[in-house]
């Protein structure tokens, strides 16, 4: 297996900051340097496994995150109903109704298709595992969209989800109904723009890499 796709470790300070090395002694300093809360996720291949209990074939979907200041991305295996769980949860929380705005830059997850032979062929697996990426990606990259439920799928630990959510707490607060400055209609605009992210900035291995 290389290198670059082993798990990382988790680290000692929560994400969004660096130790500087200058904690030693006495003397000021904040003792890290602050990072931008990024998230970076790529779906890099599919797995076929064998449920042992139903004798059944189902995909799993070998996801890469990192987090900003890492070298070393995280590796988990997700099946699509973990996304499907995922979705119903950003479905319920941001509805139509109370965040209009947040609801109208939900992305799209790919359909659930009935299982058949073909729902096995590696033309429609990667078909899907681009359509989870994108959908993922989307969702990881505005902080209104950081929940709880997000975070736990994504495997942060619960130090490493209080910065993420903070800035949830600050970026959710613009939207809130009662809020007199929130926007009056959803920004096209401003969906356009996360949906469009350009993929080739995040420095995740390629989605085509081996396992």
């Amino acid at each position: 297996r290389p290198a670059g796709l082993r798990p990382s470790t988790a680290p000692l300070h929560p994400p969004g900051t660096r130790d500087t090395g200058s904690g030693g002694g006495g003397g000021g300093g904040s003792g890290g340097e602050r990072l931008p809360l990024k998230l970076h996720v790529a779906l890099s291949n599919v797995v076929l496994q064998t449920d042992p209990v139903q004798h059944r074939i189902h995909a799993e979907y070998k996801m890469l995150l990192r987090l900003e200041g890492e070298q070393r991305p995280r590796v988990s295996f997700k099946r699509y109903a973990d996304f499907a769980a995922l979705n119903s949860v950003f479905q319920s929380q941001f509805n139509r109704d109370r965040y209009p705005e947040l609801y109208a830059r939900l992305p799209h997850l790919p359909p659930k298709e009935p299982f058949r032979q073909e729902t096995l062929s590696p033309a429609f697996l990667d078909q899907r595992r681009r359509g989870l990426e994108a959908y993922i990606r989307v969702i990881v990259q505005q902080e209104a969209f950081w929940l709880p439920e997000l975070l736990n799928f994504l495997g942060l630990s619960v130090i490493e989800q209080r910065p993420f959510t903070e800035a949830h707490k600050e970026a959710i607060k613009r939207f809130e109904p009662d809020n007199p400055l929130r926007l009056r209609k959803p920004s096209d605009e401003t969906y356009s723009e996360a949906a469009s992210i350009d993929v080739a900035q995040d420095d995740i291995p390629s989605p085509h890499s081996n396992s």
